[in-house]
């Protein structure tokens, strides 16, 4: 949860604890926005039971996509973007870079209706830049497609940078991978680095690194520590997305490249859904992350969420969390199990304490708000708050339980935890100044439960904090646990503590000798290059 956003969900809580939204807060109210006459009759005059009962159902027709053969755009140009396989309610937006729909206006917007492509004039887009073109489903915010074009002054200079170069650097067994460019002009400019094949970026990855330099001098960039490189990988680009700049390409080795080691298993870490009928986008999202497990990782042994499933607790929120997962994991698609995390959300806005766990408890199908479940003949362990605070806390009874359980693994195996709050100063959110210190007052006592546990992962959320940021992850390497952040499938949040468009998750796959950890970008459908993470397994604990 974020702090505006609590504001905003406390004060709506208490004046409609047990009743849906009347509007939908994310959906804008201006007429230039897209918004379906049934959506506005739903958020309107509907309760949230019956607002959806299943907001998927005959929704989206698989395979619908789009293809934009220009991407970078004059003044007096025309935007073509081709439609296939449509319905003819769905429809194709381009909107500022940065927002996404359902949450802000969109620049120009067309039903696909029977056309073979859609033309929008660059005239009206006001400004030079970069923007985000959708396809989305069936006159609502499900995004179907996704691509991205910029618009152009005159200017046709390129402005490559004149040299750059990479180094890894190894201690302990850790690898550092750093960037050097020498830019060729004094312009600020904006740079992009992607991993690439042979000079041409993987347009499956998001970018590895964003940033902004003016002058000639040397520019170095570290990026996090543990990151492989992708297999179909052969170096990096460096991107500049201004006048007619061709890119330099970066021949990398293989030292960041796999080791092989036999596969064993995969799972998945959801945090922060947030659903509610008023967040509509939360639910898209939902949908989409639920759909991108069963492309990737059919035959996945489950999903971890790390609380704030729900937005208020309410019981609405939990029969809206079910029909979701029920119209994506239907009974006849073999699908992972899902177990589900308490989070302050799923406690701070109901009548009681007690009261909460009881609904957590009914509709998640726990015994209790922590448990633990042994897959492939690891541990996995889920802790919950005792207490109804933002913070939350662990008891004594529930840190005791905890070293019971940490005492019957092997410690050469790898043993997953999930907690909604992270520890202080440990993974992006969390970190000093940050304002989001999660379970400060027993940070230190589980960092000191978990610290003879090398191979033991602890993943939480919270934060809202992106892949993108700041120490998104934590590695132990070899000598205490690690922490992970698990970002947010609802809404996302930045080291400028500002909200930020997208939706995020968490692919893990474990080997014989190490575990992987692998960041998703749901809106985009990409991976996140700076969120892909190689810990190895420590033998002879």
């Amino acid at each position: 949860m974020k702090k505006y956003r609590l504001l905003f969900v406390g004060i709506i809580a208490t004046l409609l604890t047990f009743s849906g939204c009347n509007q939908t807060s994310e959906s804008v109210s201006n007429n230039s926005e897209h918004l379906s006459s049934n959506e506005v009759t739903s958020s309107l005059e509907e309760s949230s039971i019956s607002y959806i009962e299943n907001p998927f159902e005959e929704v989206v027709m698989e395979g619908a996509k789009m293809e934009l053969r220009q991407h970078v755009f004059r003044k007096g140009d025309f935007i073509r973007v081709f439609v296939y396989d449509c319905k003819p309610k769905d429809w194709v937006g381009i909107y500022a870079k940065g927002t996404e729909p359902g949450k802000k206006t969109s620049i120009v917007w067309e039903y696909v209706e029977q056309k073979e492509y859609i033309e929008f004039p660059v005239s009206k887009l006001s400004e030079l830049g970069t923007y985000d073109v959708f396809l989305c489903a069936n006159d609502g915010y499900i995004v179907l497609d996704k691509d991205e074009i910029r618009v152009n002054d005159d200017d046709t200079t390129d402005y490559c940078v004149r040299d750059a170069s990479y180094n890894i650097n190894n201690q302990n067994g850790v690898n550092q991978l750093s960037i050097t460019i020498t830019p060729s002009s004094l312009k600020e400019l904006t740079y992009s680095l992607y991993w690439s094949y042979e000079g041409e970026k993987l347009e499956d990855y998001t970018p590895l690194k964003v940033f902004k330099s003016e002058g000639k001098e040397t520019i170095t960039i570290e990026l996090n520590e543990c990151i492989f490189m992708p297999e179909n990988a052969t170096g990096i680009d460096v991107y500049i997305d201004e006048g007619m700049s061709s890119s330099f390409f970066i021949e990398m080795d293989d030292t960041l490249k796999l080791p092989k080691s036999n596969y064993l298993y995969n799972f998945q870490v959801f945090s922060d859904i947030h659903i509610q009928d008023c967040f509509m986008n939360h639910y898209s999202h939902l949908n989409t992350a639920l759909k991108e497990v069963l492309r990737f990782a059919g035959n996945s042994e489950a999903i971890f969420t790390v609380g704030d499933n729900t937005n208020r607790g309410q019981e609405n929120d939990y029969i809206l969390l079910n029909s979701i997962i029920d119209s994506v994991f239907k009974e006849d698609v073999v699908h992972p199990s899902i177990y589900f995390s308490l989070g302050n959300h799923e406690y701070m806005y109901t009548s009681s304490f007690d009261s909460a766990i009881e609904m957590f408890k009914k509709y998640t199908k726990v015994e209790n708000t922590y448990y633990s479940v042994e897959i492939q003949g690891c541990k996995f362990i889920v802790l919950g708050s005792n207490v109804k605070t933002l913070e939350g806390s662990l008891d004594d009874k529930q840190i005791n339980w905890l070293k019971e359980q940490l005492s019957q693994v092997d410690k050469e195996k790898p043993t997953f935890l999930f907690l909604h709050q992270p520890l202080y100063n440990t993974v992006s959110g969390s970190l000093p100044g940050q304002g989001w210190d999660g379970m400060r007052n027993v940070s230190n006592t589980i960092k000191d439960v978990l610290k003879d546990y090398p191979n033991a992962i602890l993943f939480t959320g919270h934060t809202h904090w992106t892949l993108d940021s700041k120490q998104p992850a934590l590695y132990g390497k070899g000598i205490n646990a690690s922490f992970v952040n698990a970002a947010s499938v609802g809404y996302l949040w930045n080291d400028e503590d500002k909200e930020e468009p997208g939706s995020e998750g968490l692919f893990i796959e474990v080997y014989e000798d190490y575990i992987l950890i692998k960041g998703r970008e749901f809106v985009d459908k990409k991976w996140v290059s700076s969120a892909q993470f190689i810990f190895q397994i420590t033998k002879n604990v």
